[in-house]
């Protein structure tokens, strides 16, 4: 809940400090929304490679774990086709930065194939979102070709 103390209180005289206890209503949109979760992966991935860049590994591989759970949350709140495959291709990311993150740590080789496979995977959902995106000023000329 978020309060708000106002100095200002009608049923008080000039000279009297009053205060007033606002409440706003707890929104739970506020918190959960694709914009949200986005800032939060952000935070996560920012702190995950942070710690592996100064040599915290076993810091780093905990951390992936709720980098790639806010990521794909960000797959499930998109609305659009093009966004879902777009999130994807951010996941596929952030996917590749903890098998290298991996490798680097355990030094098992799959850990590296994997991180190329998903990168792999990633550039054809990018690739694919961009030729789902519909740009209006193509289909003005589609429908003037008509």
């Amino acid at each position: 809940m978020h309060r708000n103390f106002t100095y200002y209180n009608p049923t008080c005289s000039p000279t009297e400090l009053c205060y007033k206890l606002s409440m706003k209503p707890f929104r739970f949109k506020e918190i959960v929304s694709i914009e949200s979760f986005d800032l939060y992966n952000s935070i996560f991935w920012f702190f995950m490679d942070s710690m592996w860049l100064f040599g915290f590994k076993e810091l780093a591989v905990g951390l992936f774990f709720p980098t790639i759970m806010t990521a794909i949350g960000v797959v499930f709140m998109a609305q659009t086709k093009e966004l879902r495959y777009y999130t994807s291709a951010n996941v596929c990311w952030v996917i590749v930065n903890g098998f290298w993150l991996f490798f680097e740590t355990f030094g098992e080789q799959y850990y590296m194939t994997a991180a190329k496979s998903f990168f792999v995977l990633g550039t054809i959902l990018i690739v694919y979102s961009l030729i789902l995106k519909e740009d209006p000023r193509i289909n003005k000329l589609k429908s003037l070709r008509k």
